[in-house]
C-alpha cells in the first residue's frame, strides 16, 4: 500500500514556489482514492468509525443550513459521506485541479463542483451556508487569503477541517513532504497565530475537536461562526 504522507523535511523559500501546484499533478485524484478514500468509504458505509469522518459529521450537525461548499475538495468525497451520515446539503466542490474535477464527476455523478483556488473562489460574497476546508489550509501557500475568502462565501460558518497545529508556541513551519509519492508543501501552525488570524479576518471559533494529537502536534477542527 502506497504511504500517504512520508520524507518530511524542513522547506525553503525556494521549495514553496517550485511545489505550490503540486497537487495538480495529474496522477493524484487515482492515486488519493485507490489508496484511502475507497477502503474508507466502504467502511464508513459499514459503520465503523473512521476519524476526519466522525471528527466532521459532528461538526456539521451543529450548523444549520442548506448548502456547503467544499474548498480543496479533491474527489468531491465529503459529498458521499454526507449522503451516508444523512446530513442533507446541497453539495459543491471547488478545488484548484482539473483533474480532480474530472475525476470527481466521475466517481460522484451528479455534484457541482467548479475548478479555482482556495485564495481566490470563483463565488460571491455569502454564496453558502458552511464553508469547508478539509486538509486543505495546510497546502495553501497564501494561507491567510484563504481564510479570508472562506469568510467571504459564507453565510453562517466556516470549518477548517484536520488542521495540522502546534499547542505549545512552535512557530508555525512549512515543510516538504510526498504525498502519494508525488512531492509536495505541508504547513505545521502555531496555534496562537491561527487563532489571531481567525480572529482578525471575522471568524469566531465556536468550537474545536481533535482528530488526533499526539503531545503538542496533532490535527485539530475548528467550527467558527461568520
Amino acid at each position: 500500500m502506497m504511504i500517504v504522507s512520508a520524507n518530511y523535511k524542513k522547506a525553503t523559500a525556494e521549495d514553496v514556489d517550485r511545489l505550490a501546484d503540486a497537487w495538480q499533478d495529474p496522477e493524484l485524484p487515482l492515486r488519493q482514492y485507490e489508496s484511502v478514500v475507497k477502503d474508507e468509504l466502504e467502511a464508513f458505509r459499514n459503520g465503523a468509525p473512521i476519524a476526519p469522518y466522525d471528527t466532521l459529521v459532528d461538526l456539521i450537525y451543529q450548523v444549520p443550513g442548506r448548502t456547503i461548499l467544499d474548498v480543496g475538495a479533491s474527489s468531491g468525497y465529503y459529498s458521499e459521506v454526507l449522503k451516508i451520515c444523512g446530513r442533507k446539503l446541497e453539495y459543491t466542490g471547488v478545488d484548484y485541479s482539473p483533474y480532480y474535477k474530472d475525476f470527481a464527476l466521475k466517481m460522484f455523478p451528479g455534484i457541482q463542483f467548479e475548478v479555482g483556488r482556495a485564495e481566490d473562489l470563483p463565488f460571491i460574497n455569502k454564496s453558502f451556508d458552511i464553508v469547508l476546508h478539509s486538509a486543505c489550509l495546510m497546502h495553501c501557500v497564501e494561507y491567510e487569503k484563504a481564510i479570508v475568502e472562506s469568510w467571504r462565501v459564507a453565510r453562517t460558518a466556516v470549518i477548517f477541517h484536520r488542521t495540522p497545529v502546534y499547542t505549545d508556541g512552535t512557530p508555525t513551519e512549512c515543510f516538504t513532504k510526498e504525498a502519494y509519492g508525488v512531492p509536495c508543501i505541508e504547513f505545521h501552525f502555531n496555534e496562537q497565530e491561527l487563532m489571531r488570524m481567525f480572529d482578525r479576518n471575522g471568524l469566531r471559533v465556536v468550537t474545536s475537536q481533535d482528530v488526533f494529537m499526539d503531545g503538542n502536534f496533532g490535527h485539530r477542527s475548528y467550527l467558527l461562526a461568520c
